[in-house]
């Protein structure tokens, strides 16, 4: 099974699931509740059967018990009849789930990736200077949008500009984390961040933090 490894991090327990087998394969482990079984009759596609069911093996393995995922009002992603917060992601090769008693998000992306052309939608003039001077361009603009994504998520928030609301500052690092800001109108919040690579892919998780650091 594409089950893969736990790590532990400071946002939480983080789990990563290999999308290396067919919807069948998957289904022969899988034990539907009747809501599950409707949902899952509703797919058309053979990526978003998969992503579901190894969403739920996954997190079944990092609880140790059948979870029960529901999604709010702004399609956030909660654990029924649990007190912890989950956050999920996946690529075309990878599911990621994170599980946490904090606030946190979490993002996977191919660094391969084609963004190139949005760029500007997503990064600041200081973040498009950041990502030039990195030696592989492509990579370090697929990682700012994925720490953007992982931000967007822990969040909650909507009509976010990823360009203007959500500022990245990967150079002031402690014990190999950063730091990323969210500033909405009244709302300023602060997350410390960690990434890492696996397989092509980036995968950037954060947590609210309650401290301030200064911008200038």
């Amino acid at each position: 099974m594409g089950w893969v490894k736990t790590i532990e991090t400071q946002a939480g327990v983080l789990g990563i699931w290999e999308l290396n087998d067919s919807p069948e394969e998957l289904q022969a482990v899988f034990h539907f509740t009747d809501a599950e079984n409707e949902a899952f009759g509703k797919m058309k596609f053979e990526k978003r059967k998969k992503e579901f069911l190894a969403v739920r093996l996954l997190t079944e393995q990092l609880i140790h018990t059948k979870p029960e995922i529901v999604y709010d009002k702004v399609g956030c992603p909660r654990l029924k009849k649990s007190q912890l917060n989950i956050s999920i992601s996946h690529s075309n090769e990878l599911v990621t789930v994170l599980l946490s008693d904090k606030k946190i998000g979490i993002d996977v992306e191919n660094t391969l990736r084609s963004v190139e052309k949005v760029a500007r939608r997503f990064l600041s003039e200081d973040e498009l200077k950041y990502v030039n001077k990195q030696e592989n361009t492509r990579a370090a603009m697929v990682f700012c949008w994925s720490v953007k994504e992982a931000v967007f998520k822990c969040s909650g928030l909507q009509n976010i500009l990823f360009n203007r609301d959500i500022i990245i500052h990967p150079e002031r690092n402690n014990d190999e984390m950063f730091y990323a800001e969210l500033i909405k109108g009244r709302n300023k919040r602060l997350y410390k961040c960690g990434s890492f690579l696996f397989k092509n892919n980036v995968i950037v998780y954060c947590v609210e933090e309650e401290s301030k650091i200064s911008t200038e």
